[in-house]
Parts: C-alpha cells; sequence; structure tokens
C-alpha cells in the first residue's frame, strides 16, 4: 500500500476546518429539571397608565351689578308764559333716582318756579314729574312728563288764581366735571302744559346748573 504524501494529508485537513467555521454555532439547551424542557418566555410589558386630564377651571362670575342711588340739586333763570304773558324768575329744583343700566337713569323731581310778571304780578308755580334720561358718556338727554301747577296774584283782590294740568318736557345735561361719587353740570330744559280748567298754556325753558352726588355708592362699571 502507498503512503499518501503528507501535501495531500495537509490540504484535506484545511477543507475540513474551513467546512466547520461555515456552520452556525449551536444554541445552548435551555435548563431542564426533571427532565422536563423549561422554555424561558420574555415577560409581558405593563400596559402605560394613561395620565388624568386635568378638569376645567370654571369660569368666574360675572361681577354683581351695583347700582348707585343719587340726589339731584339744580337751579337756574327761567324764561317762561302764561297765556302769552311773560314771566321771568328762578328755577330750582330737587331729584332723587338710580342709574340701573349704563346708559338709561330715571328720577322722581319737583320743582319750583318763583318769578313775576313785566306789571308786577307774582307768578308761583310747582312742577312734579318723572324724569328719564339717554346716558351717553357725559351728556344725556331726559323726557320729562309730569304735573304743574301754577298760581298769579290778582291786582284788584288779595287773592291767588290757581290752574293745573299735565305737562311734558324735554333736557339736556352736560357733565362739566364728574367723578364715580358726583359731578357738577350744565343744565337746558324746557316744558309746556295746559290747564284743566279753562285749557291755559303754561311753559318756558331753563338755563342753570347744578351738582348730582351719590347718597347711596354704587360700581358705574357694573351697569
Amino acid at each position: 500500500m502507498k503512503k499518501m504524501p503528507s501535501a495531500v494529508i495537509a490540504a484535506g485537513l484545511t477543507l475540513i476546518n474551513v467546512a466547520l467555521a461555515d456552520e452556525p454555532p449551536l444554541q445552548p439547551l435551555p435548563p431542564s429539571q426533571d427532565g422536563v424542557k423549561i422554555e424561558q418566555v420574555p415577560s409581558e410589558q405593563p400596559p402605560p397608565v394613561a395620565q388624568p386630564v386635568p378638569a376645567e377651571q370654571p369660569k368666574p362670575p360675572p361681577p354683581t351689578k351695583s347700582i348707585p342711588i343719587s340726589l339731584r340739586a339744580d337751579g337756574g333763570y327761567g324764561i317762561r308764559s302764561l297765556e302769552k304773558l311773560p314771566v321771568t324768575g328762578a328755577d330750582v329744583g330737587l331729584a332723587i333716582g338710580a342709574q340701573p343700566a349704563q346708559h338709561f337713569a330715571v328720577y322722581g323731581a319737583l320743582r319750583g318756579f318763583f318769578g313775576s310778571t313785566d306789571g308786577g304780578l307774582d307768578v308761583k308755580a310747582l312742577r312734579v314729574s318723572v324724569d328719564m334720561d339717554i346716558v351717553i358718556d357725559r351728556f344725556r338727554i331726559g323726557f320729562d312728563p309730569g304735573m304743574f301747577w301754577v298760581g298769579v296774584d290778582r291786582v284788584t283782590k288779595d287773592q291767588t288764581i290757581v290752574g293745573w294740568g299735565p305737562k311734558l318736557g324735554i333736557s339736556l345735561r352736560l357733565d362739566l366735571f364728574r367723578s364715580d361719587p358726583f359731578a357738577f353740570f350744565f343744565r337746558a330744559a324746557a316744558d309746556a302744559g295746559a290747564t284743566f280748567a279753562d285749557g291755559s298754556m303754561f311753559g318756558g325753558v331753563l338755563l342753570g346748573g347744578g351738582i348730582d352726588f351719590d347718597i347711596k355708592p354704587g360700581d358705574r362699571s357694573t351697569l
């Protein structure tokens, strides 16, 4: 039997080593207990915890309306007529009211007129009205329905002729200075009415000013 050359043997060993190197490594067998094969099962991840949704903050309640109650005093020069008979004198008034809305105010007003005719006859008048004002910043437009009483002294007798009836009026007011509790204003007004007895007309105009101040504080910004 012929011996194989050593070079052939070496080449064969090299081929065997290369073939073994290409095979994947053997995986280790899982541990077993008493012949029972134990498989390793990957543990499940816990589900993500839901984050609580923050509750909506409640809206702040609207500010409570705070209605001021005010006292108004004014006066001026009155030019009036009684059945075309000119009458001039002082016209003064006092009113109490409130401003329940931003653009509306209402007053109960009492006014007195003390004057005379060109012939020297004394004339006195009393007017009671409900003054309803449309408020536009410092400017006001008023509507003043009410009643009036007028008395005129007689020449021949120590007696006063009295008449009364309904009247309608309008007024314009401009606040020259205003802070929250009070205001100084200019006021122009006109009114007229007829007596129930004989329909005699009594009316005229007023130019003057006055003061309006709160006797019950309020907050006009909440109206």
